[in-house]
């Protein structure tokens, strides 16, 4: 896969999920920012949430994913996974990731 190719592919990754969220209403004014732009993948997405969104095969390094999320976070830090063989029709399938230590602070939430 070319470098151009995984840059729409990342890109249609962050809005299909943009999407999803603001249908569901679970953030219903989310939207995806540009490939290549710096900053939270989703903008205006759940409260409390800083979302990094990866379209990568597998064998992408979570920990790399996480510190990359970590850097810019201003809430609990997620990363959300499309993998290999996923598409639109199993966005609700995808996974998502994040530290134990920021699993315990959002679920300790009120």
């Amino acid at each position: 896969m070319t470098s151009q190719s995984r840059k729409h592919r990342g890109y249609a990754t962050q809005r299909l999920l943009a999407e999803r969220w603001r249908e569901s209403g679970f953030a219903p004014h989310c939207h995806a920012i540009g490939a290549g732009e710096a900053g939270s993948d989703i903008l205006d997405g759940p409260p409390g949430l800083e979302v990094e969104v990866k379209a990568r095969a597998a064998s992408m390094s979570l920990p790399a994913a996480l510190r990359q999320a970590h850097a810019r976070a201003d809430g609990v830090p997620i990363v959300v996974w499309r993998h290999p063989g996923q598409g639109p029709a199993t966005v609700g399938e995808w996974t998502v990731t994040m530290t134990l230590e920021d699993f315990e602070k959002l679920w300790a939430r009120p």
